[in-house]
């Protein structure tokens, strides 16, 4: 784990040095450095996509506050690629295998789940799947929009209600001028 957060740390270096955010772009230029670590390819693409997401987070601050120069602190390990369960593991790129727990064990083996990335750290395994689900026919929609002084209701035969608030908030209002209510 501190290898892939050293990984994703000198991924942001690469970035913050060419100028690059963008998964592509950040790629190109780290994907080749990272070739000093002797670890699957795939723990590098997802080393650089760590990266390239904590990279756009930094500029999108930097424009509006004063931020430090970006980096992964906690030793931890995100991978979406090469994960298989079988025999109540997860098997991982590079020969790793986690054994789980039987509530894990329950709802990934249920049928029509794909596993799509597991996230470790020193105290904690985190998986997430997807799930094929069956479309269902709806027999109309209903929008609501809730307003300071009206909540409005709309369907799709064309009802509307409009609910008048506005006496709501003068109590409100005249409760919290009066001190009886505290926020």
């Amino acid at each position: 784990m501190d290898q892939f957060r050293q990984m994703v740390n000198r991924s942001i270096a690469i970035g913050l040095e060419t100028g690059r955010t963008s998964l592509k772009s950040l790629s190109l230029a780290s994907y080749h450095r990272l070739r000093d670590y002797a670890t699957p390819s795939k723990y590098r693409v997802c080393a650089i996509s760590t990266a390239s997401g904590i990279l756009k987070n930094y500029r999108n601050l930097s424009k509006k506050h004063k931020v430090r120069t970006p980096y992964c602190r906690r030793p931890g390990l995100t991978i979406c690629y090469g994960l298989k369960i079988t025999d109540q593991q997860l098997y991982m790129p590079g020969g790793f295998h986690i054994p789980l727990n039987k509530y894990a064990q329950e709802i990934l083996g249920q049928p029509g789940i794909t596993v799509r990335s597991a996230t470790l750290t020193a105290s904690k395994i985190g998986i997430t799947y997807s799930r094929k689900v069956e479309a269902i026919d709806t027999a109309g929609v209903l929008g609501v929009d809730r307003n300071l002084n009206n909540a409005t209701a709309a369907d799709s035969l064309a009802n509307i209600l409009v609910y008048d608030l506005s006496r709501v908030t003068r109590v409100k209002s005249a409760a919290m001028d009066s001190g009886k209510v505290q926020t």
